[in-house]
């Protein structure tokens, strides 16, 4: 089953826009990033399908924990992150970038 990936994600009363960016892994270090202050997450756009999708759960859950004051470290986002992935691919869930890229 394949669930289409908004560009723009509402988290809590926030829309974040979701951008597929050449080199950022290159030129900022990140295979993704949140930004709080400018309501977007960023993938690097060369990433794999399967890295895409764990990046993507990873950077949305540093938005809901920033957005909803959970005060999670980036080790138990990486967990949670990998926890969520793993459930979905069990599902058999795939993302649809088509609206993203």
């Amino acid at each position: 089953m394949k669930i289409k990936i908004p560009k723009k994600l509402k988290i809590g009363a926030i829309e974040y826009e979701v951008n597929m960016v050449a080199g950022l892994k290159l030129y900022r270090g990140n295979w993704g990033e949140a930004g709080y202050i400018s309501h977007t997450i960023d993938i690097d756009n060369l990433l794999p399908d399967i890295d895409r999708m764990a990046t993507y759960i990873h950077e949305a859950l540093h938005v809901i924990d920033s957005e909803y004051v959970c005060g999670i470290d980036e080790d138990n986002i990486e967990r949670l992150g990998n926890g969520v992935l793993k459930i979905f691919q069990q599902l058999g869930i795939e993302f649809d970038w088509s609206e993203v890229e």
